[in-house]
């Protein structure tokens, strides 16, 4: 129930804060998750015994709206105002993540071995407000970085 807890930034109600700690959680979660679920659906495949990890798997499940929040309200101040707004956590991404995972679609090899389907595509994942968190999209300045490399 990390997304539950009170973080300090709540307690402070986010003055002088652009985003809550939860934001900040939400994709390396998420990316901890997938790693799961490729790993209980890799071993489906070869046959390995992945029975631990769809133990695991099936207790998140159950308890999907309380891991993964969708939204979740935050205090902020905004010119001296208190004030509360919904916000989206998690969204549909845990959705998202299962689809990848089942197409096969969660990771590509690029030309130095590592890269995933997400930078290679125009169908990213998208999360938050438009200048929050786009996973496997990259900034317009650097996108022509000129060095032919991947901008995490």
């Amino acid at each position: 129930r990390v997304f539950h807890g009170e973080l300090p930034c709540c307690r402070c109600e986010h003055k002088g804060m652009e985003m809550c700690d939860r934001q900040s959680l939400v994709v390396p979660i998420l990316g901890l998750y997938g790693e799961l679920l490729r790993a209980a659906h890799d071993g489906f495949k070869t046959g390995g015994d992945v029975s631990a990890v769809n133990a695991f798997l099936s207790e998140v499940q159950k308890h999907q709206d309380d891991v993964f929040p969708e939204k979740f309200n935050r205090v902020m101040w905004r010119k001296n105002k208190r004030v509360v707004e919904e916000v989206v956590l998690f969204g549909d991404l845990i959705e998202r993540m299962r689809e990848r995972i089942k197409k096969g679609t969660m990771f590509v090899a690029g030309e130095r071995g590592f890269g995933t389907e997400s930078t290679k595509s125009s169908d990213f994942l998208r999360h938050g407000k438009n200048d929050f968190i786009r996973h496997g999209s990259l900034p317009e300045e650097a996108e022509g970085n000129g060095k032919g490399e991947d901008v995490a």
